[in-house]
């Protein structure tokens, strides 16, 4: 895929489309380029985890979601924030078979107050 192609559409939608066409190493390349060019933006990091997730590399997207929660400075990427980060982790746990982890995860996140309140 060419520069200019690449900057006409979104990034997930260019690795969406790299992977259909099969080519999920120069998707994956892209989604590092984009970790490396905005290291201090969650998006990224959840794109990243999304891609191994989509895949079913549950160990990948825990890696990506690890770091991604390590970031608490918000960037534009409202999707990045709030519970989605936590119920892929949790999920991804459970498909391991790490069930205790992935409930230890949401139970964490049922004691995170949300606008005043308890989350779930």
């Amino acid at each position: 895929m060419s520069r200019k192609c690449e900057k006409d559409v979104s990034l997930p939608e260019t690795v969406r489309k790299l992977t259909a066409n099969g080519d999920p190493g120069e998707a994956y390349r892209l989604l590092l380029r984009a970790i490396a060019a905005s290291p201090r933006a969650r998006k990224p990091y959840m794109q990243a985890a999304l891609f191994e997730y989509d895949r079913q590399n549950w160990i990948g997207a825990i890696y990506w979601l690890q770091y991604a929660l390590l970031i608490h400075e918000k960037d534009e990427e409202e999707s990045a924030w709030g519970s989605i980060p936590y119920d892929l982790l949790a999920a991804a746990y459970y498909r391991l078979g790490m069930t205790e982890k992935a409930r230890e995860i949401i139970k964490s996140q049922s004691m995170e107050p949300v606008n005043g309140s308890a989350a779930r």
